[in-house]
């Protein structure tokens, strides 16, 4: 007896395509943009290609206007640890 079963496509199928990011366009999985992208849309504004994870973790993915020079805060870039007793725009 012989079961006529679809023919099994690992990424979906062809209809479907795999999300990308909106600032450089590098395919992403599903999974990918739902974890770090916007939770409503699933898009994903930004990627491993143009932030640093640690950057996606802070919800680079989500933002559009996600700057990661003004965002990221008080990193070991602008610490004072790391600068000789001061952030680098202290006076």
């Amino acid at each position: 007896m012989s079961v006529d079963r679809p023919q099994w496509t690992p990424t979906g199928d062809a209809s479907a395509s795999a999300p990308t990011c909106r600032n450089c366009g590098t395919q992403v999985t599903r999974q990918f943009a739902r974890v770090f992208g916007d939770a409503e849309t699933n898009t994903l504004w930004h990627c491993p290609d143009c932030v640093r994870y640690r950057d996606l973790k802070a919800g680079a993915g989500a933002r559009p206007d996600y700057d990661p020079d003004a965002d990221r805060g008080r990193t070991s870039e602008n610490h004072e640890i790391f600068n000789a007793g001061g952030a680098p725009d202290a006076e």
